[in-house]
């Protein structure tokens, strides 16, 4: 069975990435830099460099990674609860990298 939240976090993920390796403008808007996102307030990255990956070997192995549970997250805790996790995590762990010394 396939996972609708995890189908779209796939495609959205690939296209922002495939945008990122193909126009080195956009990447540089939108990953992860803390100087622009403390100093600058550039807050919107916390959440824009999820989507952005280094390398197709990363970005295969997060989406392989992400795809294998999402089915799972999904039916046991239903899409709201679903996006409020992995949007959490994501910007929690970029806020937290951010503020690591």
């Amino acid at each position: 069975m396939d996972s609708i939240v995890g189908t779209i976090i796939f495609l959205v993920t690939g296209l922002v990435t495939y945008k990122g390796f193909s126009d080195e403008k956009y990447k540089e808007r939108y990953i992860f830099d803390v100087d622009k996102i403390l100093i600058s307030r550039e807050f919107d990255r916390l959440l824009s460099s999820g989507f952005l990956h280094g390398s197709w070997i990363h970005f295969v192995f997060n989406m392989g990674v992400l795809i294998t549970f999402s089915f799972s997250v999904e039916y046991l805790m239903g899409i709201p609860k679903y996006l409020t996790i992995y949007f959490g995590s994501l910007i929690g762990g970029n806020l937290l990298a951010a503020l690591h010394p």
